[in-house]
């Protein structure tokens, strides 16, 4: 969102308030062998966040892989993540982007993983980028999040314009990635993404509404019809997407 570049082989990048937890966060994956993950370098002079750098073969939302294997290896990256910060214990007083506290049932989830924070090697996943938005959540959130932007549950042309050559089979698609993650069979996915789509549209609303940065923007520029697009699909689709994850 801009603010950041590449310095020595190195990311560089604007902070906020959030990012002390951030880098919290950071760092215990560091401890704990997470490689999925850029480690914490320092800062510059110019007091920006100082960061490893991934690299990837995708450099764009067309470009992300769209395999059967790769949607698979988001699944168990997604896993991955969410077993290594279990034991991850946040600062007191850890202010994060989006708010929220620790609770029961909440773990601190990416929030955020979208084709452009993905970055691949050998045409699989590898790691994830762009943690600003990290913060307590349930962990479905993560999962429910890749399950619209990476199956995708959207319509057939927003499907083609992100780089598929067909619609591609969204139930099947869909009942892979949540049996690559292992979600609980107790856990209404459906319902989680319903749930996750509407309070996305409700905090950009919100916060576009108040300007925060970037949801004023993304408010101005049509987030919000596509949202609505994107919750009338799943409506629409609803019944064969469940008898799919019932099969």
């Amino acid at each position: 969102m801009g603010g950041t570049e590449i310095v020595g082989g190195a990311v560089h990048r604007v902070t906020g308030r959030w990012t002390p937890a951030v880098h919290a966060l950071l760092r215990h994956l560091d401890d704990v062998a997470f490689a999925g993950a850029p480690r914490v370098v320092g800062f510059d002079d110019a007091g920006r966040e100082v960061l490893t750098f991934l690299p990837s073969e995708s450099s764009s939302r067309r470009e992300a892989p769209t395999t059967d294997s790769a949607l698979a290896a988001l699944g168990r990256l997604i896993r991955a993540y969410h077993d290594a910060v279990a034991s991850f214990q946040p600062p007191e007083g850890a202010v994060w982007r989006l708010g929220g506290e620790p609770l029961s049932g909440t773990i601190v989830c990416h929030n955020d993983i979208n084709p452009g924070n993905v970055v691949y090697r050998g045409g699989l996943p590898y790691g994830f980028i762009d943690w600003d938005l990290a913060g307590p959540a349930p962990p479905v959130h993560d999962l429910a999040r890749a399950c619209i932007l990476f199956v995708p549950l959207l319509p057939d042309d927003v499907c083609l314009a992100w780089g598929f050559h067909s619609p591609p089979d969204r139930a099947r698609r869909l009942s892979l990635l949540r049996d690559a993650y292992g979600l609980d069979a107790s856990i209404d996915l459906l319902a989680e993404i319903d749930a996750l789509e509407r309070l996305d549209l409700e905090r950009l609303e919100t916060l576009g509404c108040e300007g925060v940065s970037p949801y004023g923007r993304f408010l101005a520029t049509g987030s919000a019809e596509a949202g609505e697009r994107d919750l009338a699909w799943l409506e629409e689709n609803r019944d064969t997407l469940a008898a799919a994850l019932t099969d």
